[in-house]
């Protein structure tokens, strides 16, 4: 196994937590509308 450096694993914690907040988003916004 292939040792993952810790740039890499930034990289990857910073995209998981942008698609994370992205589906938060998008389903906060959802909820507003729907009750509106």
């Amino acid at each position: 196994m292939k040792t993952i450096s810790i740039k890499q694993m930034l990289l990857f914690a910073t995209y998981i937590g942008l698609k994370m907040s992205q589906t938060w988003t998008y389903a906060w916004a959802g909820t507003i509308i729907t009750y509106e």
